[in-house]
């Protein structure tokens, strides 16, 4: 699965966003220096990693093993508000919309399509909500031995 086809995607089909969707590395940058973006919505897609699913099949030379790969969208939504309602107000439409455009939607070769798993928020202090979405694609491990 790759990080870069979901960014794409998201610039491409959430016009909230824009041009305003970026990667695990920008995200690592922004942690590190303290700060946060500019802009007053920003998403970084993260790799989330990769479970088994299930019982491996096993055969002669040959394993197989239902997988489910994961991916974290990290957003992060600046308020004027002290209680935070604009912001939740915002990433409730933000939320639907980035859905929309993963949920049953396969980026390359996996056999299955990405699948909601939960949505909510990690974080808010100084006018500054970060709002994680998680969801999943399977696939399968093959290996022939």
């Amino acid at each position: 699965m790759q990080v870069d086809l979901v960014i794409a995607r998201l610039k491409a089909n959430v016009p909230a966003l824009q041009d305003r969707v970026r990667g695990a590395g920008d995200f690592a940058a922004l942690l590190r220096s303290g700060s946060e973006p500019q802009a007053p919505t920003f998403a970084h897609v993260l790799y989330a990693g990769i479970v088994g699913v299930g019982r491996p099949a096993l055969a002669t030379g040959a394993y197989r093993q239902e997988t489910a790969t994961g991916i974290n969208i990290m957003l992060t939504i600046r308020t004027s508000g002290a209680d935070g309602q604009k912001a939740l107000d915002d990433v409730e439409e933000l939320e639907k919309a980035i859905l929309a455009a993963l949920c049953g939607w396969a980026p390359s070769e996996e056999t299955g399509v990405f699948q909601f798993v939960r949505s909510g928020m990690v974080q808010f202090q100084k006018g500054v909500m970060r709002w994680q979405i998680d969801l999943t694609i399977t696939d399968q491990l093959r290996i022939s031995q």
